[in-house]
């Protein structure tokens, strides 16, 4: 009936089933209509109109209850008992969404989903982690387009899966820092903001996912360990498909002339860390995305 079920439990005591149901267009506004009836859960127009899903999932009840959910809003949906089994469907189908599991006996969730962005045919397939881990960092690491916990909510499997409309394809952003809270606050900060924000702890890490994550901008530190900023900047310098790569550096730290010699050409910009500076950041990220659109340096994302 396009509504939700929701328990609370005390031990001892009991539990409190609460039903909302979505109103129909003849009861919005009559007198006496609870409020929850008036909450709009779903668009007009079912967000899987004409698209189909995958849903990889090993558990049957967790691929039947996503399969009603996803059959409701329009999509034409296949599902596959593993990861192996998902790859090959997808392969086979080019799927406009994927969901994803991630504890599964033959091939787990994570290794599903590196093997899916890898792969040039699939990887600008969005795919949506739907499990009981909670890792949602690793996720996003990975490319994931969004992460939802067991049991599913429907509300935000729609959201979910609006966000990953064709109309709605966001930049993609690789954050490159070496300290956590840092990393963390950035990442939080551009996806509140629209971004698809994925993290690196150094260079290195940061080289090894370029492939996987295909970032639109990429936010860089430039003191860290293992390989600093100046050394990343020299290496996808290096590298005809990733040279072009528009970089913000990030740092608390006074450049000298030297520094700015080594940046010279492959920056577009340099921020001052300081507490307090969201504004600058997305405001500077914005920019350079525009900039970089109205030469031509960034490419338009096309979704099956």
């Amino acid at each position: 009936m396009g509504g939700d079920i929701e328990v609370q439990s005390i031990v001892g005591q009991g539990s409190t089933f609460t039903v909302t149901l979505p109103a129909g267009r003849g009861l919005t506004g009559r007198r006496g209509a609870h409020p929850d009836l008036k909450r709009s859960l779903i668009d007009a127009q079912p967000v899987g109109q004409g698209r189909r899903a995958l849903v990889i999932d090993d558990e049957d009840t967790s691929r039947d209850i996503l399969r009603q959910i996803l059959t409701r809003e329009g999509f034409d949906v296949m599902t596959a008992s593993s990861g192996r089994q998902g790859i090959e469907i997808a392969r086979d189908v080019q799927p406009s969404v994927i969901t994803l599991d991630v504890l599964m006996s033959d091939l787990d969730g994570w290794s599903t989903l590196q093997e899916l962005k890898r792969d040039t045919e699939l990887r600008d397939i969005p795919v949506i982690m739907v499990t009981i881990v909670d890792e949602e960092n690793r996720g996003y690491t990975l490319g994931a387009a969004a992460y939802l916990t067991k049991p599913v909510n429907r509300e935000c499997l729609l959201k979910a899966l609006a966000s990953c409309r064709p109309e709605h394809a966001s930049p993609r952003v690789l954050v490159i820092e070496d300290d956590a809270h840092t990393r963390g606050w950035l990442t939080r900060i551009l996806r509140e903001d629209g971004w698809e924000a994925t993290e690196a702890e150094n260079g290195r890490v940061a080289l090894e996912r370029l492939s996987l994550v295909d970032p639109d901008i990429i936010l860089l530190d430039l003191m860290m360990p293992e390989m600093d900023g100046f050394e990343f900047v020299d290496e996808i310098r290096r590298d005809e498909k990733t040279r072009h790569l528009p970089l913000i550096v990030l740092t608390a730290a006074d450049l000298s002339d030297e520094d700015h010699r080594r940046l010279s050409g492959g920056i577009r910009k340099i921020l001052r860390k300081r507490v307090g500076g969201k504004d600058e950041v997305l405001s500077s990220l914005r920019e350079v995305i525009a900039d970089c659109l109205r030469l031509g340096h960034v490419g338009h994302r096309e979704q099956t």
